[in-house]
């Protein structure tokens, strides 16, 4: 489905408003002075299905992932069945980001599976492993199981806003001012095997590993 045609998931009336956010958007982005290393640039390019994860309050980059690093390969993000989750995944939609519906406390097994199939057919998937109502920071198990059921490998992505409006949420959602510095680094990880024994070597689980991969 092309990326100026959402599917029609919500009320007509949101449309508008969410073609002149997506607008916005993209004009915002044009505007950010983005510093990514040449590691970080290698790794968020490569070819091959990738697990993208990164916390939810850095979701606002999520697009400027898909169309500056994984415009040519299919993409689908972890959206919850709520009434947000609709409006997210029509907005996602103007940016060719697909989403799978599903979250920790309604239709996650579903999502999990289904989500797992996308990627051993060679298709990205991109979750916030604490979304979508928290605890912050928090990594659940159903990211994990993404990892190590489709083998598929793993990029944990660390943004750091220098100037950001912070909104008043449980996870203080950060969304970048014009013209602002924003840091992206981007660590990839072979398979879950690997991250598994990079956790052992250094005598922690695999859930702190994470977490300690995607900063603050």
């Amino acid at each position: 489905m092309d990326a100026a045609s959402p599917k029609k998931s919500v009320p007509l009336y949101y449309y508008p408003a969410l073609c002149v956010l997506s607008i916005v958007v993209r004009l915002l982005y044009l505007t950010l002075r983005v510093r990514v290393s040449e590691k970080s640039n290698g790794n968020m390019r490569r070819e091959g299905a990738s697990v993208l994860i990164f916390w939810h309050n850095k979701i606002s980059l999520a697009p400027y992932i898909k169309r500056k690093f994984r415009k040519r390969f299919p993409i689908f993000g972890l959206v919850s069945q709520s009434k947000d989750g609709e409006i997210l995944e029509c907005f996602f939609r103007f940016f060719g980001i697909d989403s799978e519906r599903g979250s920790s406390s309604k239709g996650g097994a579903k999502a999990v599976v289904s989500l797992i199939r996308k990627l051993k057919q060679g298709k990205d998937v991109c979750v916030t492993p604490d979304g979508p109502r928290g605890p912050v920071h928090e990594m659940k198990p159903g990211v994990m199981a993404i990892c190590k059921k489709s083998t598929a490998k793993i990029l944990f992505i660390r943004w750091n806003m220098r100037s950001a409006w912070v909104l008043n949420s449980w996870d203080k959602f950060q969304i970048p001012k014009p013209f602002s510095v924003v840091e992206l680094e981007a660590d990839e990880i072979e398979n879950y095997v690997a991250l598994e024994d990079m956790a052992k070597h250094r005598n922690v689980s695999v859930e702190s590993l994470s977490a300690s991969m995607l900063g603050n």
